[in-house]
């Protein structure tokens, strides 16, 4: 299973999982969307997602969604961004009988891993993403920073709990940051093997990005095992989410004093 803070390298983990270990690498139907290839545990227990509703198909709600997705590969992956840590997370299911049954059911089996990358390329891509929804385009970079979550916390005082209460816990057998995946791939598929005793049946590699968006539509549409199950948030022609570009010099010091020395702490660079 891996956790993360949105946009923090959740989908490169999980398709360097599928790309070299043929246990974890699960398919869809042709025209079915990319969730079909790993299980988004956080759906689990949304209202949307809780059961059939009057006049609805079985086959749609997530029980029924998530065992087919179970049964398309021996060592399915999941993944979830709750914020609270691993004990939290586990005893999550309070309340919620298909989600308490599920964890339950789960605890036993599964390998927690987590991944995490600097803050600033963190919030300045999940903010990059938040305004492509139709009721928040009109946000600025400022106002959606401090924004508060329900227990009070800015965007950054966010992002530093959840790196803290997940990252290298007892719980999660391997703490990984983006760049160290990316930068020794070998290293990261060695890692990966050990944790989760299986034998890679591919050359390392990364997965296979797509071009486009286009690529992507005609993926979702065509493919059965993408390599890439990556969001993206952007065109490929227009320019990547980037602080200097979004923060003023009033957000920076608003970050640095949210986040205190935690940026250092957990790889990122002091400088933005």
């Amino acid at each position: 299973m891996v956790a993360s803070h949105p946009r923090s390298g959740t989908h490169l983990l999980i398709d360097m999982i599928r790309r070299h270990f043929k246990p974890c690498r699960g398919w869809k139907w042709p025209g079915e969307p990319f969730e079909r290839l790993f299980v988004d545990v956080d759906w689990l227990g949304l209202p949307r997602w809780q059961g059939p509703a009057r006049g609805e198909q079985v086959l749609d709600s997530f029980p029924s969604i998530l065992i087919r997705v179970l049964r398309r590969a021996p060592r399915c992956i999941l993944k979830t961004h709750f914020a609270d840590g691993p004990s939290a997370w586990w005893g999550s299911g309070s309340g919620d009988p298909y989600r308490e049954i599920f964890l339950t059911w789960l605890r036993p089996r599964a390998t927690l891993m987590y991944v995490h990358r600097p803050g600033r390329s963190v919030l300045a891509s999940h903010y990059q993403q938040h305004i492509q929804r139709e009721d928040s385009r009109h946000l600025k970079f400022s106002d959606w920073l401090r924004m508060k979550d329900s227990f009070g916390r800015s965007r950054p005082s966010a992002w530093v709990t959840h790196v803290d209460r997940w990252a290298h816990r007892s719980e999660v057998a391997c703490t990984y940051r983006t760049e160290e995946l990316i930068s020794d791939v070998s290293a990261s598929v060695r890692s990966l093997a050990e944790a989760i005793g299986l034998e890679p049946d591919r050359e390392p590699g990364l997965p296979k990005a797509w071009e486009s968006l286009t690529a992507r539509r005609l993926g979702r549409l065509l493919l059965v095992s993408p390599e890439s199950t990556a969001q993206l948030g952007h065109h490929r022609r227009a320019r990547k989410p980037d602080w200097l570009s979004l923060a003023s010099e009033a957000d920076e010091h608003f970050f640095t004093t949210e986040v205190g020395d935690a940026e250092k702490r957990w790889g990122g660079d002091s400088n933005p």
